[in-house]
């Protein structure tokens, strides 16, 4: 019957899915394991100019790394970066898992990576961050509400592009009742297959209360509607 073939086809869809996730979790599994592979001995590391570095030196190097802007900025080349440090040896793995700065981008295009970073950047604001791309997607849709809604009140840049049934789990938690943005300074929403160019927009009765810091709005393919009324005077 049509019921069964949509039922059919909605669990292929589901493991088409968890598929995709996988592989994006084997592709930064092989990363750390080359960087393993690549690691020079230890009395080479002993040599090396870059060991006699105070920790303190080697974070904002590690910091530089992590958040340097380049064309895979938003990406996974930033849930690689801090792993790969992480893996490099056991001085740099210590420094780096208790350096929060460096787990503040959270790309919701590898799920299970965004439980890590939500985790290990501790109390820090947080970039929410989802790609256009159709060949990595999350299982389910509350695999993006769960994380969304536990970090919403560190939240300090928002870019997030793709479908409209991701970006309605966005909308969800931004219009979440007497939630308070306090950190947010940059929302940038763009849903694809939807014709409208994106542009910043004044919007006058968005901020204040709620979006203290909000001073940089832009949308494509979203209403102004869609978002939460307040009163604004920063934008």
């Amino acid at each position: 019957s049509l019921d069964m073939v949509q039922r059919k086809l909605r669990l292929l869809t589901l493991e088409r899915q968890q598929l995709q996730n996988r592989l994006c979790e084997l592709e930064v599994e092989i990363q750390e394991h080359q960087c393993l592979l690549t690691k020079p001995t230890t009395s080479s590391r002993e040599l090396a100019p870059i060991e006699r570095l105070p920790p303190e030196i080697l974070l904002q190097i590690f910091a530089f790394s992590v958040h340097q802007e380049d064309d895979e900025q938003l990406g996974l080349a930033l849930v690689r970066r801090p792993f790969t440090l992480s893996h490099v040896c056991q001085q740099w793995r210590s420094l780096s898992l208790t350096a929060s700065d460096l787990w503040t981008s959270l790309v919701f295009n590898n799920p299970s990576a965004v439980n890590i970073f939500v985790a290990r950047s501790k109390e820090r604001p947080v970039d929410i961050i989802h790609v256009a791309d159709a060949r990595i997607e999350p299982s389910s849709t509350a695999e993006l509400y769960r994380p969304l809604v536990t970090t919403r009140k560190r939240w300090h840049d928002v870019f997030w592009d793709g479908s409209y049934e991701r970006m309605r789990s966005l909308l969800l938690v931004l219009n979440y009742d007497k939630t308070n943005f306090p950190h947010l300074h940059t929302l940038d929403l763009r849903v694809q297959a939807r014709d409208s160019p994106c542009k910043p927009i004044l919007v006058q009765t968005f901020g204040s209360v709620r979006f203290p810091q909000l001073s940089r709005l832009l949308l494509s393919g979203i209403s102004p509607t869609e978002l939460p009324p307040s009163t604004a005077h920063r934008l």
